[in-house]
Order: structure tokens, then C-alpha cells, then sequence
């Protein structure tokens, strides 16, 4: 959060002025930091004031995550998995062998889990930095329910990783049912988020407020919200073809 206020004051003030990004998160060590996608949150939605502006230079160091809580640590984790998800079937494989390694923060681990994660974010941006292109977007998988459970509790109920593994949860069921996601890849995803101490089902959270903070997402085109989709492990699409309908049974079954 700091690091994205950050950027969208030095990509406004006097037009723009150099700025550099210390990470101090795994979140923001893997993900946040690297794009050069800045901007601050409005009470209806996510990011939804904000510019493209890089930093000079990231600087990641490792031994800060020691510091952080568990629930801050996981919630970096989450967007671990999705990289495995969306581009590297290996990769995500290889987290579900080193879980405990990575829980306990082994230095040797966590910096291989970062360097992919950055390795795999990179390549994508550089093929489509501003998502004109529509290549980025497959960044937002877990994004599009994800960010309508953080606006729709407040921003107080889940954290932004926590968000995002309910989102894929719910991307992984759509997927399933459109006939896109074999159903034991859906429990091998839910698995993994759960080994993590990550939330595969949403508590607190009112469903007609969710279902109302999607019309709100960025990814709204003609009326029609667009959804990442796997088709399997490390490897998704982009589609606006998913019903209404069953974008309102996911939910119901995500409040199960």
C-alpha cells in the first residue's frame, strides 16, 4: 500500500519524479513492487485511482520478512501460488513440495520463491506494460472476486493476499463448471491455499454487497465483467462470456 501511494505521488507530483521502492513484504517483494502499476483504493473499489509509472530500481531484501506477522507472510504467499497458476505448473509444484520450508521463512527457499515470482511477473509486463494489449491481464487471476470481497468488507475483513485466494477459489469453480478446470485441480488449488493458512471460503461478508462491488471493477467492459480462468495449472484465459448466474452460485458456494 505504501509503496503503490508512493509511486502515484511521484508519477503526479511535477508530473513525475524519480522514485525508488524498498519492499518490506513478501506481497510487495513479489508482486506490488514489480509492473510499475500505481495508485490508491477508493471506498467503492480497488485502485481505482491511479498511472503506470516505474521506479528507478526495487530493492528486495529477505531477512525483513522475519519481521513480519504470519498473516502478512501468507498473504504474499498467495500471490506466490498464483504465478504457478497462471504461467509455471513447476513452479506450483514446487511450492506444494517446500511448504515447510517456506513457512519457516528458510532463507534458500523464500529467495527462490521471489526470484520466480518476479522472473514470471517480469516477462509479462515487458509484453504488455500498460495492458493494452490484453497479455497483462492474466495478472488479475484471483483479482476479479478478490478485490469485490476486500471493497465489499471495508478493506478491514481479509487481507489483500487473502482476498486473492478467495479469488481464484471462485475462478477455479467458474472454470470447473464451464467445463474449463478438471474438478481435481480445483482440490488440488484449494489444498495448497489451505496448507498455507489461506481462506478458501468467505465469512463477514455480506454476497449481494460482493456481487455489487463487480460491477464496480476495472474490468467492466460493455456491461460485461471480465474473469482469468484457468484451464490448468499455469496456464489461463481471459473471458467475458462467464453468466451472471453462475458468477451468483460461486459466491453462494464460496459462502459455504
Amino acid at each position: 500500500m505504501i509503496g503503490d501511494l508512493a509511486g502515484f505521488v511521484a508519477s503526479t507530483y511535477l508530473r513525475g519524479v524519480d522514485f525508488v521502492l524498498l519492499p518490506t513484504t513478501l506481497l510487495a517483494q513479489v508482486d506490488s513492487s514489480i509492473g510499475g502499476k500505481v495508485g490508491v483504493d477508493l471506498p467503492q473499489g480497488k485502485n481505482l485511482v491511479g498511472s503506470f509509472y516505474q521506479p528507478r530500481f526495487v530493492y528486495a531484501d529477505l531477512t525483513v520478512l522475519k519481521t513480519l506477522s504470519w498473516q502478512q507472510v501468507k498473504g504474499g504467499l498467495a500471490e506466490v501460488v498464483k504465478y504457478g497458476m497462471i504461467k509455471d505448473a513447476e513452479f506450483f509444484g514446487w511450492v506444494e513440495k517446500n511448504l515447510e520450508r517456506i513457512k519457516a521463512l528458510d532463507l534458500e527457499a523464500i529467495d527462490f520463491a521471489v526470484r520466480r515470482s518476479v522472473e514470471i511477473k517480469a516477462k509479462v509486463v515487458e509484453a504488455d506494460e500498460r495492458e493494452l494489449k490484453g497479455k497483462r491481464q492474466i495478472l488479475n487471476f484471483g483479482h476479479t472476486i478478490g478485490h469485490a470481497v476486500e471493497a465489499s468488507s471495508g478493506y478491514r475483513s481479509y487481507t489483500h493476499g487473502e482476498a486473492v485466494a478467495l479469488g481464484m477459489i471462485g475462478a477455479a469453480i467458474i472454470a470447473e463448471r464451464m467445463g474449463y478446470f478438471p474438478s481435481p485441480m480445483v482440490g488440488r488449488l484449494k489444498g495448497l491455499l489451505e496448507a498455507l493458512g489461506l481462506p478458501t471460503c468467505i465469512e463477514g461478508v455480506d454476497e449481494e454487497k460482493i456481487r455489487d462491488a463487480l460491477q464496480l471493477d476495472k474490468k467492466v467492459r460493455k456491461d460485461r465483467l471480465h474473469f482469468v480462468l484457468p484451464r490448468k495449472i499455469g496456464e489461463v484465459f481471459l473471458t467475458a462470456e462467464v453468466p451472471p448466474n453462475l458468477i451468483r452460485e460461486t459466491l453462494k458456494d464460496l459462502k459455504k
